[in-house]
């Protein structure tokens, strides 16, 4: 049976290094060096599986990747880090990842699921190396009594409603992990699930996992393990370390005073400014945003021909902005990201190149609980666009170009 949410940690991750499949070099399968684990831990799963960057995590990396996993900037990643540990990890880590699995609950973020996830994935890996606490917890956690006082929500209230037998998923993934990451058999596992679940109409949805299915991702899953790597993909690993080992910094990314000082200056000239356009957005004087406006983050083209169908785009908003302010969405969640572009004509073939250089500055926030009016004005956008979530929460994107703020408007 197909189980899409048991690969929704591998999704949605924003930048990383791109390591091509088919990298000429010579192949090695040894363990990773330290340095080559810390850069695997920060590398996006795009064309080479994770499996192999996991399964060959360096013991020595360990502290690592637990600074990267309170590393909130680098949260993106700690999927990453989580199944290292899993596969490098004693019986102290499995104490550690089992406090952290009991903290999870009430509504979860797509982000905190993955992490849920790869919690328990961690676990089944442990156990599979023979870490009793790692068993134990996982057992534990396949039964619904662990989860039900918790009450974790993954999805809206309205889809919940409609789908009862999704309040059994962290349970299903319990299962899973001790089934595809432990290589061990569910079937034990699973009668003990039903057995405490109180509603008979509610079994079907535990007894319909499917043993062999399990085995087999759990076959799949040992065959990537061995996937050999190229030393021009190490290298780009090394690279990749180097690139972000701010994420490994024991003071776990804390701003110096100067760092602190622009964050603080930027985000309020972007609050004050999107303050200024929804107001413009409200009072229906879309002239004034005329050439201010983005588009997936990009500048938009504003002709006059354009503008009639942007000004009608608008009108949009205001309903959005009508909503948030019945709904009291607030900004939380913000990002500052300092960017330098450069433009040139051509490139010469030896000397120095001929650009202009253009500094911009983004800020992004979310606009908290808004997540009924993004699933409702916004259902076949989510994720799709930097405006709306994969959960449908709005999200506010502000850019400064050339001293100048522009605005995303939701769902463009």
């Amino acid at each position: 049976m197909h189980q899409p949410w048991r690969y929704g940690w591998i999704i949605l991750v924003l930048f990383g290094v791109s390591l091509p499949c088919k990298s000429s070099g010579q192949e090695r399968t040894e363990a990773l060096s330290v340095e080559e684990t810390l850069g695997a831990a920060v590398t996006k799963y795009e064309d080479l599986p994770m499996q192999p960057l996991h399964s060959r995590a360096n013991p020595g990396a360990k502290e690592g990747l637990y600074k990267l996993l309170s590393n909130a900037e680098y949260g993106m990643y700690q999927t990453n880090a989580l199944r290292m540990i899993g596969y490098i990890g004693d019986e102290g880590d499995a104490e550690k990842l089992a406090r952290m699995l009991k903290a999870y609950s009430g509504a979860l973020t797509g982000a905190q699921e993955n992490s849920l996830t790869a919690t328990l994935a961690a676990l089944g890996l442990m156990a599979r190396r023979g870490v009793a606490r790692a068993e134990s917890e996982l057992v534990a956690a396949s039964k619904y009594e662990y989860w039900k006082g918790r009450k974790i929500v993954l999805y809206p209230p309205e889809v919940m409603e409609k789908h009862p037998e999704y309040k059994y998923n962290p349970l299903k993934k319990a299962i899973w992990a001790y089934g595809e990451e432990g290589g061990k058999d569910i079937g034990p596992l699973v009668e003990a699930a039903l057995k405490g679940i109180d509603d008979p109409k509610d079994r079907q949805y535990v007894g319909g996992i499917n043993p062999k299915t399990v085995a087999d991702a759990h076959a799949r899953l040992k065959k990537a393990e061995l996937l050999p790597l190229t030393d021009a993909q190490r290298r780009g690993l090394i690279s990749s370390w180097k690139e972000r080992s701010a994420a490994f910094a024991s003071n776990g990314g804390k701003l110096t005073p100067e760092e602190s000082a622009f964050v603080r200056k930027t985000t309020q000239e972007a609050l004050v400014e999107y303050e200024a356009m929804k107001a413009a957005v409200i009072s229906e004087k879309y002239e004034d945003l005329k050439g201010r406006l983005l588009d997936n983050g990009r500048l938009r083209e504003t002709t006059d021909r354009l503008w009639v169908e942007h000004s009608k785009d608008l009108a949009r908003e205001k309903q959005v902005f009508d909503l948030l302010a019945e709904h009291g969405c607030k900004p939380g969640d913000f990002r500052v990201d300092r960017t330098s572009s450069y433009e040139f004509a051509s490139l010469p073939k030896d000397g120095d190149v001929a650009a202009s250089k253009t500094e911009g500055f983004s800020v992004s926030f979310h606009m908290k609980d808004s997540q009924e009016i993004g699933n409702l004005l916004f259902s076949r956008q989510k994720g799709t666009t930097p405006t709306v979530d994969q959960d449908g929460m709005l999200i506010v994107l502000m850019r400064k170009i050339d001293g100048k703020w522009y605005w995303n408007p939701f769902g463009w």
